[in-house]
């Protein structure tokens, strides 16, 4: 059943897994078959209470039970379990439920790392409804534990600001930071460093240090954009330019922002695509629907809730000439903002290059880009900080990991 996907479920959290996805899984543990095991379990104890400390030094007021997902191949009789780490650019979802109200404005999904005590954004959307959230997680991460937390930020220079509303959402998020001293300068431009690192938090994908420095020339090892331009590029959410550069320091372009979005917005909706097809469901840890080739049965561990065995079976450059930083910006940007522009209207179309067209096009068809008030796109003009704000979060909402 190629469509199949197995849901396994325990207490109030529960993993979806696209059975199609098996192969894959099954080639990088290196085996033509086996057994993947599912394990969901409430975190307790000292790991909880590591957790909860870690959580309030970084401001995240925690609520709910965090929970730990686990998913592991077996090769055969005797074989040690094989842990996945993820999927790659494509997403499986988990949900938790948390015993109360939280709002999805001030709320944020958190992959948490126990060996560095660090938490890290993925992408959630929240539905609360009688007093109880359920929260669906969207990550390519395989595994690892998962919190709920409360984490509003405000920054003092966007009293009155158009776009203060989504830039405090996603900084809330984890997605974007301030520039120190309470202020996040929403006039300035944005790098291209700064929006692959953008790109690759807001989608949830974990960052492949250890080629961080291969993709381009000019990004040396530990850059702190290094590994977010590395996977970005890998992904081919970003190209650099024909010498080999990245330039991550030349402010991104309304074009070259259009087509990076777009690229975005095309990687999600693959991730995300539901497999047409039957389901195969567990309710409460006890799948009941045989799955692949032998069904599904429950593991003798008390925290793996199920197991199930199966069988495996040139893009055009992106850069373009950056403009100058002294661009006025933000004026334009909040008028841009208002409303969506017919694509193909612009009284500069001509001037947008042939490899952004397509891009611009769709990203204003769906209202993610706008134009000028002057009726123009203006595809060589730098983007704001507070305009790539705006538009990451409408390239979310698009893509389904934000609420709307």
């Amino acid at each position: 059943m190629p469509g199949a996907v197995l849901v396994v479920t325990r207490g109030g959290a529960s993993y979806r897994f696209p059975l199609h996805r098996a192969e894959s899984v099954l080639e990088a543990a290196g085996l033509a078959d086996g057994t993947l095991e599912f394990a969901l379990a409430p975190l307790s104890g000292a790991e909880l209470e590591k957790l909860l400390a870690g959580a309030g030094k970084q401001d995240l007021a925690v609520k709910g039970v965090p929970a730990g997902f686990t998913l592991s191949v077996l090769g055969g009789s005797g074989a040690a379990a094989v842990p996945v780490s993820g999927f790659g650019a494509a997403y499986a979802e988990r949900t938790l439920t948390v015993e109360e109200a939280v709002s999805a404005d001030r709320a944020v999904a958190l992959l948490y790392e126990a060996q560095t005590g660090t938490f890290r954004y993925v992408p959630a959307l929240f539905e609360t409804a009688g007093g109880v959230t359920k929260v669906t997680v969207k990550s390519s991460v395989a595994g690892g534990v998962i919190a709920v937390a409360l984490h509003p930020v405000s920054f003092s220079d966007l009293s009155g600001h158009w776009a203060r509303a989504e830039i405090e959402l996603l900084a809330g998020k984890l997605i974007l930071n301030g520039r120190g001293a309470g202020s996040f300068a929403p006039q300035q431009t944005v790098s291209r460093a700064e929006f692959a690192a953008m790109l690759v938090r807001s989608l949830g994908l974990l960052p492949d240090a250890a080629a961080e420095a291969a993709a381009f020339s000019d990004v040396p090892a530990g850059a702190w954009y290094a590994a977010d331009a590395s996977t970005a590029a890998d992904l081919d959410l970003v190209q650099g330019y024909a010498d080999g550069t990245f330039r991550p320091e030349a402010p991104v372009t309304r074009e070259q922002l259009a087509v990076m979005a777009a690229r975005a917005l095309k990687l999600v909706q693959s991730a995300s695509a539901p497999p047409a097809g039957a389901h195969a469901v567990g309710a409460g840890g006890t799948p009941t629907t045989a799955v692949a080739s032998g069904g599904i049965a429950a593991a003798p561990n008390a925290a793996v809730v199920a197991s199930a065995p199966v069988a495996g079976s040139g893009a055009a450059p992106t850069s373009a000439a950056p403009a100058a930083a002294s661009q006025a910006l933000d004026a334009n940007a909040a008028a841009s903002a208002a409303a969506p522009t017919a694509p193909g209207s612009f009284t500069d179309a001509a001037g947008i290059a042939s490899w952004a067209q397509e891009a611009v096009n769709t990203l204003t068809a769906g209202g993610i880009m706008q134009g000028r008030p002057s009726g123009s796109f203006a595809p060589q003009a730098a983007t704001s900080r507070a305009e790539a704000a705006v538009i990451l979060a409408r390239l979310l909402r698009a893509g389904q990991l934000l609420n709307e």
